[in-house]
């Protein structure tokens, strides 16, 4: 406990030993009436107890500081305002009396710091702060207009009253007991501030109970002068280095935090391009696997135009043989055989650049209808093949929209690829599309007879791999897929109950502009 109280008193004691010393043995009788001087130090003084109070309050309102620092707040304020106030005034009664005045309420201020945080609390707010700051201002302007009314603080040969005497070691002892308060502060916790603090109201004490001793001009007034202002300028050092201290600590953190942040958009963009990659992939799985479940219908609608073209090149064999082919009976033959070639190439093209990999750098006005037009070039003879009846319902000028089409009619193929599958075991199996432009959206609605789709899974009917198929009929992915498509084409997809049962699934997306 020694310890802690010499280290909390060192910074104190040193210098008034050694300049009293110094006062005492080399400078007794010296006078130095210089008043600039200590307007300079007074007033300095004020402007960094100001400081001081700015501080403190910050730190308390950052819950750097305990509640009860604000009566440190009160004492800086007090005393800043009535030294101001003292250092511009000429020597005399109200000169001493303001200084007086401020070292005993400053004191009186900072003693109260003992005082619990639940009653600081009630005290810690801009009314009770200003309340006091106005209150020192109005004792100020009251010492300087009516100076008669203030007790004497010299007598004739210019000495110190004992009134003033009891002013300034009355707030002396006051700072004491502020000291003792961080004293104990510093033994238990060894916070840097109580080391400052202690030292400072340690260095106010011995200046206000040095003031007995002192005349005005004298060796002793001008060094308990120094004391207060080494006072001032050691907690302003501490708190200006505790500043440039968090100022780097903030700089390093930011450093770091740029560099994590650095760190971690990379990753993401690398992730982001990792699932592009991985989508892109699923996609194009699904459509190949979609192209294998078309096969047998595109089968089908090769075979027919493939079988006329045979038996009509055999017919002409058979004419020509008979020697009654005649050139202007060709080109009806010729015409229908080519109608049929036509067709099947059209077929295989459109086939060719489903099954491609369309990413989604192909975006540009895109027609809906067209790509359910080109859905059923793909898929319409398996619908037929199964006996569903298809009923459309296009809007006519149906505007166009910025998508991929190639996409689309992925997302179609697959609706109606799922539709076909629940139409099974349906006596009468149909699907009714409509597609009309409601505001600045254009809306397809697909729907089928189904049995529908149940409430327990609607919410997890999109999700990866969640399918309702048998083992090996379904991977999970194509409605997933599906509102991923959809989603990048800034539309949505939903699905909700028929009318008359089934599932409906409502396709939005915005017109293009």
């Amino acid at each position: 406990m020694f310890q802690s109280f010499w280290t909390t008193t060192r910074w104190a004691l040193v210098p008034m030993v050694v300049g009293s010393v110094i006062v005492a043995t080399l400078l007794p009788t010296w006078r130095w009436d210089y008043e600039l001087f200590h307007v300079l130090i007074e007033g300095g003084g004020a402007l960094m107890g100001f400081g001081l109070a700015l501080i403190v309050a910050g730190m308390i309102h950052k819950e750097r500081l305990e509640t009860n620092y604000i009566w440190l707040i009160a004492c800086f304020l007090s005393m800043g305002t009535l030294d101001m106030t003292h250092s511009l005034m000429p020597p005399g009664q109200t000169f001493v009396w303001l200084h007086s005045t401020a070292t005993f309420i400053g004191g009186l201020f900072a003693a109260l710091i003992w005082l619990p945080n639940a009653i600081s609390n009630r005290f810690f707010n801009r009314p009770a702060i200003s309340t006091i700051w106005l209150l020192a201002i109005a004792f100020s302007l009251w010492s300087v207009l009516w100076p008669e009314a203030t007790p004497a603080m010299l007598d004739e040969q210019m000495h110190f009253t004992v009134s003033a005497k009891f002013f300034n070691i009355v707030g002396g002892l006051g700072f004491l007991i502020t000291w003792l308060y961080f004293a104990r502060e510093y033994h238990y916790h060894h916070h840097p501030e109580s080391f400052y603090f202690s030292n400072q109201f340690c260095l106010f004490g011995l200046a206000g109970l040095l003031f007995e001793s002192s005349a005005l001009w004298d060796g002793n007034w001008w060094l308990w002068h120094m004391l207060r202002a080494f006072a001032y300028v050691l907690l302003m050092l501490h708190f200006g280095s505790m500043y440039w201290r968090d100022i780097a600590e903030l700089a390093k953190l930011n450093h770091e935090l740029e560099n994590r942040v650095d760190k971690r958009t990379n990753a993401l963009k690398t992730a982001l391009i990792d699932l592009q990659q991985t989508q892109s992939q699923l996609i194009q799985t699904d459509k190949l696997a979609s192209v294998g479940t078309l096969a047998t219908g595109i089968a089908h609608e090769l075979r027919q135009p493939l079988m006329v073209n045979r038996l009509t090149i055999e017919e002409l064999l058979t004419i020509l043989e008979d020697g009654d082919l005649e050139l202007e009976d060709l080109p009806p033959y010729l015409q229908k055989m080519l109608g049929y070639c036509t067709r099947m190439d059209k077929i295989i093209n459109h086939l060719r650049c489903y099954a491609r990999d369309g990413e989604m750098t192909g975006m540009e006005r895109t027609s809906l209808p067209k790509a359910l037009e080109n859905s059923f070039t793909l898929l319409g003879a398996q619908l037929r093949s199964r006996g569903i009846k298809i009923t459309q319902t296009v809007a006519e000028e149906i505007p166009c929209i910025r998508g991929n089409a190639n996409q689309l009619e992925q997302v179609l193929i697959n609706l109606l690829s799922n539709a076909k599958d629940t139409l099974k075991k349906v006596e009468e199996p149909a699907i009714k599309i409509s597609i009309n432009s409601i505001d600045d959206n254009v809306v397809l609605n697909l729907s089928d007879n189904g049995p529908g789709v149940p409430e327990a899974i609607k919410p997890t009917i999109f999700d990866p791999f969640f399918t309702t198929k048998e083992i090996g009929k379904g991977t999970g992915l194509g409605l997933s897929i599906s509102q991923g498509i959809i989603a990048d084409h800034g539309g949505t997809i939903a699905v909700t109950d028929a009318e008359g049962g089934g599932a409906q699934f409502t396709i939005t997306l915005p017109i293009y502009s």
